[in-house]
């Protein structure tokens, strides 16, 4: 099956004494999370969640954070983590918009509880705990310490007090999470990411990134953020996982030579401030072999750097969205000896022809629907019946899929080749009148 509870349990079946967690406050191995996981599950059904219930997590990345995300797959609850840069307007509106039961909150963000309107959640939150075991909750961020905010129930306790549950067993097309999306305009847009989603995404990264069960990841990205998904392929092969509560050079640069991390998830801008930073050179790196970027592309001369600074490391561009949750698209490697490679990604060029084949791919989709509509071939289906055509569709049942993508790529090829007015703007008007 591929649902997140039957990878979990495969994991700790095949590799249950292997490393899951390596972190300040202890180091657990596969078994031993698992354990942890099914009794934060038991935990979150004490608090009245049900399968197929939402609850948002507002916190900066933390193995508590990691736990609480495999607990809600091991329920079969939806987690919603929330993006903590978010007023608390803004994260009312996704509260309410994702109607969530329940709000797990770091202990630093306590201190949003007490603004309106998002005072009115005090009553159905509790505390996840710090980041990281160095941090004094009345430091952290800006916001503080809610007055009183050990009041709240938390979560160490909660989990610890409650029993170990078996795990639910969802769907493959179940939703396991969702995620928010800014978009370009307007407010957040939830994305209902199912565990068939998650899993099979997996599986190719897994591949891509040659994955092993020796492999350790950092995360350093915001959880909130679909990249994290990515992590999965570790977790699916028995390999650990290190959390940074949040990017500094010298954390990352500490992390790796502490927890001898292989695989670092990293932003353009984040590899370059590593790069210049002061303490860089000072830290024994010699156990990295992969770096795995994405956002923007990188220059010629930041890449040439980055291999130079990295020996031995390799890199791949990635490109996703969170709606392809989250990867569809890797640019295997910036491999020096093929260094004519590199510039596919410089100016956006691997980027643009994953974009132009991911949209390609959903106006194919549109003009088949359109398609069967005017022939008919709907007349008489149920709503089920529609929608498993879909997913034939999806699955490369037929040749058709193709076909429709061939046709859309040599439309928007041919429209493009007469400009913006003769081409791109007639296509709107008709598109859009």
């Amino acid at each position: 099956m591929l649902t997140m509870p039957s990878l979990l349990q495969q994991t700790a079946r095949l590799y249950g004494t292997n490393a899951a967690i390596r972190d300040s406050e202890g180091h657990f191995d596969w078994t031993t999370y698992l354990e942890r996981i099914a009794r934060a599950a038991g935990m979150l059904r004490a608090l009245g969640l049900t399968p197929g219930d939402r609850f948002a997590i507002l916190s900066r990345n933390s193995v508590r954070y990691a736990e609480l995300l495999y607990a809600a797959y091991w329920l079969g609850a939806v987690p919603v983590p929330l993006n903590f840069r978010l007023a608390p307007a803004e994260l009312v509106l996704l509260l309410e918009d994702a109607d969530c039961r329940l709000l797990a909150i770091e202990d630093g963000f306590t201190g949003l509880l007490a603004q309106p309107p998002l005072d009115v959640w005090r009553s159905r939150a509790f505390r996840l705990g710090p980041a990281a075991r160095e941090d004094a909750a009345a430091t952290l961020p800006s916001y503080g310490a809610l007055p009183g905010y050990d009041a709240l129930p938390g979560y160490d306790a909660l989990r610890d007090a409650a029993r170990a549950i078996d795990a639910h067993d969802p769907a493959e097309d179940d939703d396991a999470i969702l995620l928010y999306t800014g978009g370009t305009t307007g407010r957040g847009k939830g994305v209902r990411i199912t565990h068939r989603n998650i899993v099979s995404n997996a599986q190719q990264l897994a591949r891509a990134m040659s994955v092993k069960s020796a492999d350790s990841y950092l995360h350093v990205s915001p959880m909130f953020h679909s990249t994290d998904l990515k992590a999965t392929a570790v977790s699916m092969l028995g390999g650990s996982h290190v959390y940074l509560p949040e990017f500094s050079p010298h954390g990352v640069l500490e992390a790796i030579e502490r927890y001898r991390i292989t695989i670092g998830s990293l932003v353009p801008t984040m590899i370059m401030r590593i790069l210049q930073d002061a303490a860089f050179g000072r830290f024994d790196i010699q156990s990295l072999r992969l770096i795995s970027y994405g956002t923007s592309p990188m220059s010629a001369a930041w890449i040439r750097r980055t291999i130079e600074c990295f020996p031995g490391v390799d890199m791949q561009q990635v490109y996703g969205l969170t709606e392809t949750s989250p990867a569809p698209f890797i640019f295997h490697s910036m491999d020096p000896k093929r260094s004519v490679w590199k510039y596919f990604g410089v100016f956006g060029i691997f980027t643009n022809l994953a974009v132009a084949a991911y949209y390609c791919y959903l106006e194919s989709w549109t003009l088949s629907w359109a398609y069967h509509s005017v022939a008919g071939d709907f007349m008489g289906m149920t709503q089920s019946q529609v929608t498993e055509f879909f997913n034939a569709y999806i699955g490369l049942g037929t040749a058709e899929p193709i076909v429709f993508w061939i046709v859309c790529l040599l439309l928007n090829t041919w429209i493009l080749s007469k400009g913006l007015s003769g081409g791109v703007e007639i296509a709107a008007k008709v598109g859009m009148p």
